[in-house]
């Protein structure tokens, strides 16, 4: 089941409001990033879109970047 793979994050009120204060240019990129922040157990942003990230406090990877560490931590 794919749940087991992935957390499915709230988003409300106070996220949109957070959302507004961002420095990001895409509207869906900036919701979805502060979900993140909100949630306090996510190590890092995995997109093919890193250029709409620039303003993030996490570390953003490609989908290759992610799996190349993977890799290396095993």
């Amino acid at each position: 089941m794919i749940l087991k793979l992935f957390y499915v994050l709230e988003m409300n009120q106070e996220s949109f409001d957070i959302m507004m204060l961002k420095k990001f240019i895409d509207f869906e990129d900036a919701l979805q990033y502060t979900a993140v922040g909100q949630s306090g157990i996510i190590d890092a942003i995995i997109t093919r879109n890193t250029k709409d990230f620039k303003a993030s406090e996490l570390p953003v990877l490609t989908p290759s970047e992610f799996l190349t560490s993977m890799d290396n931590n095993s």
